[in-house]
């Protein structure tokens, strides 16, 4: 099954052109309703192309997710990059408040971005929202060691102690 969020008319053409019209149900999420329900709605319109769909790859058995993969194409994520940048220039500059919608825009994107939830840590705390602060400092710790980024996880750890007292 694909699922696309718009018209119908585009996934009809790909699944012709793929030769796999009797091998996958093509469906039209006509408004993102769905696709916003199951959290994988993804706003583009800073790039023109509006509110869209992550693409995923779901396994549904008898009505219950049993895996959810997430892609993020080359494109949306040179975007997160863009914005990431935009953000550390604005915070350099001292305006945490446009900054932190850059790195707002840069986690919806790319939730993943360990230094988009330290620089926004950074921000908020800046802002008086220390609560905030303190959680995008935990999170980011937490990716940094996923990620296995011992230096950034020890640093997080050092910032997340101050943030505390």
């Amino acid at each position: 099954m694909s699922i696309k969020v718009g018209d119908k008319i585009p996934s009809v053409i790909l699944s012709h052109d793929q030769n796999a019209d009797d091998k996958v149900l093509m469906l039209a999420d006509g408004d993102g309703e769905f696709t916003k329900a199951i959290g994988q709605e993804c706003d583009l319109e800073r790039i023109g192309l509006g509110k869209r769909s992550q693409r995923y790859a779901m396994i549904v058995e008898d009505g219950v997710v049993k895996s959810l993969e997430v892609d993020q194409p080359a494109e949306v994520l040179n975007s997160a990059k863009e914005l990431f940048a935009e953000g550390v220039d604005k915070s350099r500059k001292g305006d945490f408040k446009e900054a932190l919608k850059d790195f707002d825009q840069t986690l919806q994107i790319d939730p993943n971005n360990a230094d988009a939830y330290g620089n926004r840590c950074v921000a908020r705390y800046k802002l008086g929202d220390k609560q905030g602060a303190i959680e995008d400092c935990q999170k980011a710790a937490a990716l940094y060691q996923v990620q296995e980024n011992t230096k950034d996880y020890q640093y997080a750890l050092k910032i997340l102690e101050k943030l505390q007292r």
